[in-house]
């Protein structure tokens, strides 16, 4: 590895008069990630990647670039390149100073936690305004042969889900729910674990080399996961501050409903590789999710049911523009 850095420190411009760089081990990403100190008291992220995913991590590059105009908090995207002599491919970022929201919302209150949710949700509409290259194919058929990939798989995964014919057969009676649907930029994975807080105030979203394209509501999937047991007043935030000062939409609940339902049977097969502990912690927020949706005899969740009407009114009387 110090060679890797050596070899970046002696070619590219940007890094230089880097004096520091200390590894991020936290995260599912198979880049290789460092906070890198610079001689000025700077801060940046270098994400190193194999050779193999140089188009993938050029994409990423250009796509911040991209985002840029519409004014979210997001990294800024410094410099790309390639090295065929030590395979790697890498990008460098700039930093975004705080702590993941996963760790800081706790020590937060619950109206704290819904602002912070409210400016993410509001970041979020902001990145779903870039619009997909024109030779991305139409999002229903990509994202049915998608599930269909998953169930396969899940099939043979080892692990079941309680009802899981029930949900698969939500599923199939609601999918073409998808047709028609915009064709947009996906964070991909928006969640807690990539938003960043300081002085308990939402600061920026992070790690976009999950990205997509297709539906925005789709982006809401990973709330579901990761967010809701973090935080609930945060999700109430994330999911009315990215409508406001419109209402949420009738159809909203249904595509919700259906892209979390999707979303159980990917969440196994992505853990099947787990280790057993991991794989239990997943297992058991598919099954949260599953009773929030009483197995999907109802598109809204019962936590935003319970609440809806003290966070709107929330909303109203304190997040005024």
């Amino acid at each position: 590895m110090n060679g890797q850095i050596e070899w970046l420190r002696s070619k590219s411009p940007a890094l230089r008069s880097a004096v520091g760089f200390e590894p991020i081990t936290n995260g599912f990403s198979t880049d290789r990630k460092y906070l890198v100190r610079m001689l000025s008291e700077e801060r940046r992220i270098l994400r190193i990647a194999d050779q193999s995913n140089w188009e993938r991590k050029r994409s990423e590059f250009h796509i911040l670039h991209a985002l840029q105009p519409f004014g979210a908090s997001i990294p800024q995207p410094i410099e790309y390149g390639i090295s065929e002599d030590l395979q790697i491919c890498y990008i460098l970022l700039s930093h975004i100073d705080g702590e993941v929201a996963r760790d800081m919302l706790p020590l937060c209150t619950e109206e704290e936690q819904f602002f912070i949710g409210w400016q993410a949700g509001q970041d979020l509409r902001k990145l779903h305004q870039l619009h997909a290259p024109s030779g991305i194919p139409a999002w229903h058929s990509r994202a049915v042969q998608k599930h269909a990939r998953y169930l396969e798989a899940y099939r043979t995964a080892g692990s079941a889900i309680p009802h899981d014919e029930k949900i698969m057969a939500f599923v199939e009676e609601h999918k073409a729910y998808l047709r028609k649907r915009p064709n947009r930029f996906q964070h991909d994975d928006f969640h807690v674990g990539n938003l960043i807080v300081k002085d308990k105030q939402y600061a920026g979203t992070i790690d976009f080399d999950r990205f997509d394209w297709g539906d925005p509501i789709c982006d809401f999937c990973k709330l579901a996961l990761f967010s809701r047991e973090v935080s609930v007043p945060f999700c109430f935030g994330q999911i009315i501050g990215y409508f406001y000062p419109r209402k949420i939409p009738p159809e909203f609940w249904t595509l919700y409903a259906v892209y979390v339902a999707m979303s159980l049977f990917s969440a196994v097969v992505w853990t099947a590789q787990m280790g057993h502990e991991q794989r239990q912690e997943m297992l058991g927020r598919v099954q949260l999710i599953a009773e929030d949706h009483l197995y999907f005899e109802r598109m809204e969740p019962v936590w935003f049911s319970q609440d809806r009407d003290k966070w709107e009114a929330f909303a109203q009387s304190h997040c005024q523009h």
